[in-house]
């Protein structure tokens, strides 16, 4: 496990994320040649429900929120936290 936060995220150019959004998961997985696709249980919370940007990821242990805390430091406009359990 990796307990340090990166600080220099390269983020990706904003209107690519937001053309690759709207275009929908299965469509940006097929493109990129069939990788990085999630489990078929993983839907939006509603239907319809887009979204692209840089995606600043974490671990969060249980019972520990901290590096929720130094993430949303580092979010600028645009990116989407993503937190694993």
């Amino acid at each position: 496990m990796k307990t340090v936060a990166v600080r220099n995220i390269k983020r990706a150019d904003p209107k690519l994320a937001s053309a690759l959004g709207a275009q929908g998961a299965s469509t940006v997985h097929e493109a990129q040649g069939r990788v990085g696709i999630m489990k078929p249980y993983m839907r939006p919370i509603y239907p319809g429900a887009r979204i692209g940007g840089t995606a600043v990821t974490i671990l969060a242990q249980p019972g520990d929120n901290w590096m929720v805390h130094v993430a949303l430091e580092l979010c600028q406009e645009g990116d989407v936290l993503v937190v694993a359990c």
